[in-house]
């Protein structure tokens, strides 16, 4: 499913092309550059670029206006500049990171200029939709809801423009049912829709009553509305054919393909399918490609197409893999530059503490020993608190990159792949979901310092049932948790006991001939968690010794160990690993301090 969050750009437009082309005729034949001529040019674009999105040439025209307004020092034009820019590269270019610098650009203008913040309004907005194409709606929704708050304050000022604040209104509206569809709220996403239809026929806005029109076809037809729906749907596109409206036509054939698969018209929604792969060739954005072919599926088997079902779910494994590795690569490249920013940062607040203690000791040259002591110590003590701070963002960085390793990625892949082959369709689905919940879990929880036990238990519990699978059921698991504990109240860092689990499958009960059993318990003791992996494996002398000459440290167990570490510093507790060899098998007692999310008061 797939819900167009629509920009509607910082000036007024109309779908009036002849009202375009007459303002092109009039910047072709303009003399000497003023304000007027920035603005002209600013209102060409919010006219056309949504009928031509195709049109390479927008970013240079856009840079050419913003040249011209820092020339003239016109603060407005290089903020409506901006906005145009940041646009091009979040929907055209699919580039929302340079979209956000140019959006924090403008931000900075309007914050040193109150003339200007009605232009705040938009800006939020825009981050708040590129939250909402990252997938993160809760946050889209606070930007929309900040957006939203601050129109009637500025409806109620006299040196505001109150018709542009209007237009601002419809479309944050629109976005706000957006985002609670995609969280199936579908009571607000609908109430939203509704009241942005009217809010954007006030302001004869085509482009947003098509938008929220289609948006909410889809809500109905999820909320069982399918009729009703399929009715918005069809006026929706209507509407984009009428008026010529091609910036919002895919999503729209997206939203149509959904409702006529809902209500079984499977012959319609391949036809829209087919058109949304025919339109996106031009764009390449390989999120739309990924969901259309899952769609394409489900639409060829219910038509027991089965060839084509396969082909098409094939093609989709192959996209999410593509995808999925793309989004891992900018996360931890993200993730790397925040620690050189960090480290930099650190050594240089560090230096200058040293030249400044250096500086002032030398002024009571010669004095007591006791002050230089005293001295070296505080010098000492920063340092160490300096390395620390470093090994923090390093041993952050470390566990992103082994979160999810890479090789078990490829072999379940592999898996999928061999289901399909088999023609075992039931299987290859069910793994396919375990799989991508598995890397959406991690995905989101990466940055996050804690989660509920109930969380990090889910998620090893995907795991386990996909490696289980892969084994061809070759060993068994148990997940016991103590009745002392309430999982969902107990805070624990994520994915702590992923590299000793993995261990124990890959390194203990991989090599052996009978069946394995790997069991995890939970539980209070002494004041703290206690979590205990025992598996019937091989043990650690016979694997070490059936991998001679291979490095058999653990990357993930050495992290994990450098993040108890971490933890122990941070909240002065006494967290600790220890790896027991049995007369068969291994047991790992990792122990950390009980954090609670409620006290028990």
């Amino acid at each position: 499913m797939f819900v167009m969050a629509l920009f509607i750009s910082t000036i007024s437009f109309s779908q009036s092309l002849k009202e375009a082309d007459s303002i092109e005729s009039i910047i072709n034949n303009y003399g000497k550059p003023d304000e007027n001529y920035v603005r002209l040019r600013n209102t060409f674009v919010a006219k056309k670029l949504f009928s031509t999105p195709t049109d390479s040439t927008w970013l240079s025209y856009n840079f050419e206006t913003l040249d011209v307004a820092k020339k003239l020092d016109y603060n407005e034009g290089k903020v409506l500049a901006y906005g145009n820019i940041a646009v091009i590269y979040q929907y055209l270019l699919s580039d929302p990171y340079q979209a956000i610098d140019y959006n924090l650009k403008s931000m900075e203008i309007i914050n040193n200029n109150n003339q200007l913040d009605v232009y705040a309004i938009p800006t939020l907005h825009n981050i708040g939709l590129l939250y909402y194409e990252q997938k993160e709606y809760n946050k889209a929704l606070k930007y929309f809801i900040d957006a939203l708050e601050r129109i009637a304050p500025l409806n109620n000022r006299k040196d505001v423009k109150t018709n542009i604040t209007s237009k601002y209104y419809s479309s944050v509206l629109v976005n706000l049912g957006n985002s609670y569809n995609e969280l199936n709220k579908l009571d607000s996403a609908i109430y939203f829709y509704k009241n942005g239809i009217v809010e954007s026929e006030k302001i004869n806005s085509y482009l947003s009553v098509a938008n929220a029109k289609s948006g909410l076809g889809l809500a109905l037809a999820k909320s069982g509305k399918i009729s009703e729906g399929k009715q918005h749907i069809e006026e929706s596109l209507s509407m984009v054919d009428k008026h010529n409206l091609e910036f919002i036509r895919m999503p729209v054939y997206i939203n149509a393909t959904e409702v006529a698969l809902a209500n079984h018209e499977y012959t319609k929604a391949e036809n829209f399918a087919s058109k949304i792969l025919v339109l996106n060739k031009s764009l390449n954005n390989l999120s739309i490609e990924t969901s259309i072919r899952e769609t394409l599926a489900k639409v060829y088997h219910r038509k027991k197409d089965y060839k084509n079902a396969f082909d098409a779910l094939t093609k989709h494994i192959e996209l999410k893999d593509s995808l999925t590795s793309n989004d891992r690569k900018l996360e931890i490249s993200r993730k790397e530059i925040q620690f050189e920013a960090d480290k930099k940062q650190l050594l240089a607040q560090e230096e200058i503490k040293r030249q400044k203690l250096i500086i002032n000791t030398s002024l009571f040259g010669g004095g007591l020993v006791i002050l230089a002591l005293i001295i070296g110590s505080l010098l000492y003590k920063r340092k160490r608190e300096t390395q620390f701070n470093l090994k923090v963002s390093d041993t952050e960085l470390k566990a992103l990159r082994a979160q999810m390793n890479p090789h078990f990625i490829f072999n379940a892949l592999n898996s999928i792949g061999n289901y399909i082959t088999n023609k075992d369709g039931a299987t290859a689905k069910n793994y396919l979901n375990k799989f991508s919940g598995l890397m959406r879990e991690t995905l989101e929880n990466s940055n996050k310092e804690t989660i509920t036990l109930k969380e990090d238990l889910e998620m090893l519990k995907t795991y386990l049932d996909i490696e289980r699978k892969r084994f061809s059921e070759g060993f068994d698991f148990k997940l016991n948790i103590d009745s002392e504990i309430d999982p969902e109240n107990i805070l624990v860092p994520p994915m702590m006991l992923q590299p000793f689990v993995e261990n124990s499958i890959w390194h203990g009960i991989s090599g052996m001939d009978y069946k394995g059993i790997l069991k995890v318990v939970v539980k209070k003791e002494d004041n703290t968690l206690l979590y205990a992996i025992d598996d019937n494996g091989i043990g650690r002398k016979k694997s070490n010794k059936n991998n001679k000459g291979h490095k058999r440290q653990s990357l993930g167990i050495k992290i994990t160990k450098d993040r108890i570490d971490i933890l122990n510093k941070k909240k002065k507790t006494h967290g600790s690993i220890k790896i027991i060899d049995k007369e068969i098998g291994t047991r790992v007692e990792l122990r950390l301090p009980i954090e609670k999310e409620f006290s028990d008061d």
